[in-house]
């Protein structure tokens, strides 16, 4: 194989894992916005259900004290019936009485709504509590994974890094240049695998004649289609050099991007 064309594959190697350890640095803010979305809406829930339950018992405990006065009312006018000095005061003394009784009966009915509103509320509370401990443990969860695995990219990208300045003293700079410049044009595949006839760059068939250059290894050749350095690789999935994945199997960025 050419020896510029070796330090090629494993320079590519090396710069797709870093794209995408890249990506995946990227995709972490994304990644903890959507748990602490869950979080934050079970937060919501749960403050949702205390403001209501507070508004119920608060209603109740007005509607209590609303009661005893009117049972206190009703005694005291009980009381003083016998003060009354005609008939007329009497039965306007009655009709004071019952209107009071009608109060009170009143705001037990209220008071007892109320009381079954908040016992119908009591399986919703279970479900809003344990809704928001799951948010919260998978929040925490979260957190603890992301910090963890990005400290693991953080230390693989400074090994990468490394390896990657040995790599580019090997390559020519006007290869490199042109290296570079594919990557920057071709999503970050700038060498790509040959694979029964097919560029794995671009997924286009190369020319016969083309393929028996690239199957050789013995220059670097370029696709007619896309324009990436190619090489041939006997198998899919064999390992390049160093134990890195081999390049040209994939576009580093996302799956759904076009590879030409």
């Amino acid at each position: 194989m050419d020896e510029e064309l070796s330090h090629l594959i494993i320079l590519q190697a090396i710069d797709t894992r870093l794209l995408r350890n890249k990506a995946e640095l990227a995709g972490i803010p994304a990644r903890l916005a959507e748990t602490e979305g869950v979080l934050d809406g079970a937060r919501t829930r749960e403050a949702q259900y205390k403001a209501r339950l507070d508004a119920l018992q608060k209603k109740k405990k007005t509607r209590d004290g609303d009661l005893e006065d009117s049972l206190n009312r009703i005694k005291t006018l009980k009381s003083k019936v016998s003060e009354v000095k005609t008939n007329v005061e009497y039965q306007a003394r009655l009709k004071e009485i019952d209107a009071a009784h009608s109060s009170v009966r009143k705001i037990e009915d209220e008071i007892l709504a109320v009381m079954e509103e908040i016992e119908a509320m009591e399986p919703d509370r279970k479900v809003v509590e344990a809704a928001f401990r799951e948010a919260n443990a998978e929040w925490e969860k979260t957190k603890s994974v992301v910090a963890e695995r990005g400290k693991a990219i953080e230390a693989e990208n400074a090994e990468l890094i490394a390896e990657r300045a040995e790599a580019v003293k090997l390559i020519g700079s006007e290869l490199y240049g042109r290296y570079k410049h594919l990557m920057g044009t071709r999503h970050g595949l700038a060498l790509a695998r040959v694979e029964n006839g097919i560029c794995k760059g671009c997924h286009m068939t190369i020319p016969p004649q083309l393929f028996n250059e690239v199957r050789s290894n013995a220059k670097i050749m370029s696709c007619s289609e896309c324009g990436r350095m190619l090489y041939y690789q006997a198998e899919a999935g064999q390992v390049a050099a160093s134990g890195a994945k081999a390049p040209g199997e994939e576009s580093p960025g996302s799956a759904g991007q076009g590879g030409r």
